[in-house]
Order: C-alpha cells, then structure tokens, then sequence
C-alpha cells in the first residue's frame, strides 16, 4: 500500500513540475521576464542581485561608450540614484533583457517555441530536473535541462552558473 501511495504522490509532482515548467517557459519565450521571474527561486535571484549590481554600476561610470550601454540595458528604466539597491527581481529582469540584447531575432524565434518535456528526474522529494526539447519557430530542436527545488510546498526553477557568468561578465566589461 506504501508503495501504491508513493508512486501516485511522485506522479502528481511530476503533473505539478510538467506544468510549472510550461507556465514558466511560457513567460520566459515570450520576453516577459517579469512574468517568469515568479518561478524562480528566491535565493537565485538574490545572487544575481548580489553578483551583478556592482558590475554594471561600475559599468555606468565607464568611459567606454560601449561597457555604459550595457550598463544602460541592465538598469534600463531605473533611475541613476536607485540602481544600488535594485531588486533581485529588477536584476532578473535586467539580466535577462541583456542577454538578448545582441540577438533580439531569438526572442523572436522563441516567442512561437514549443518545449516537450522528455524526462522529469527526481534527485530527492523537494529537487527535480526537467528534461526537454525547445523546438524555435523556424523548427530548430534544442535539447536542454534545468533543475528545480521545492520550498515552501512550491517548485521553482534554480538559475544556472550564476558566479561563473558574473565573473566572465565582470572581465568582459573590465577590458
């Protein structure tokens, strides 16, 4: 009876994980990264707060016209005297909005994706990776993962390489 119990408790989370996923990857392809911020894991976006306000506020007070602009995209709307104590959601959004930045034409392309989940792979009761398959509107297939964590009875999705990305950010921007 145990097991019976179990294995219809693990595929209701995997039914409440296919969703959230989609809901998030919904958001996300679309560019609204304010809406996809809500699937996120707290924590994860504090980081980036944490790791990326200070590049791109000493980014804005280059005097390469080039490292300003990307400050710009980070900040973009933020008035200069409340950039240091941006959001982890802002910083999210911003991140996010700055890594397409050069290649708006994936945004387009992701816009009309369709993802398929493979496999939902459970570490533990409250840590998961997705599995999937992005297919963009031109039909390009990409296979990718992510990794998510239950807290609080709530699934979020945990943000990859986020001190490795600051750090190639950081010397990017240094040069």
């Amino acid at each position: 009876m145990a097991f019976f119990f179990s294995a219809s408790i693990f595929a209701s989370e995997k039914n409440v994980l296919d969703k959230r996923f989609k809901e998030y990857w919904s958001s996300f392809s679309k560019g609204q990264f304010n809406s996809a911020s809500r699937f996120i894991y707290a924590k994860d976006m504090e980081l980036v707060r944490a790791e990326f306000v200070p590049i791109f506020l000493n980014a804005a007070k280059s005097s390469n016209p080039n490292v300003r602009r990307q400050a710009d995209i980070f900040f973009e709307g933020i008035p200069t005297e409340l950039r240091s104590t941006l959001s982890a959601k802002d910083s999210f959004i911003g991140i996010n909005r700055l890594g397409f930045a050069p290649t708006p034409e994936l945004l387009t392309l992701m816009k009309g994706s369709i993802v398929s989940i493979n496999k939902i792979q459970f570490l533990s009761s409250d840590e998961a990776i997705i599995h999937y398959t992005a297919t963009l509107s031109n039909g390009y297939k990409g296979d990718d993962q992510e990794r998510f964590i239950k807290t609080d009875g709530v699934w979020q999705l945990r943000l990859k390489e986020i001190i490795e990305n600051a750090s190639k950010m950081r010397m990017a921007l240094e040069k």
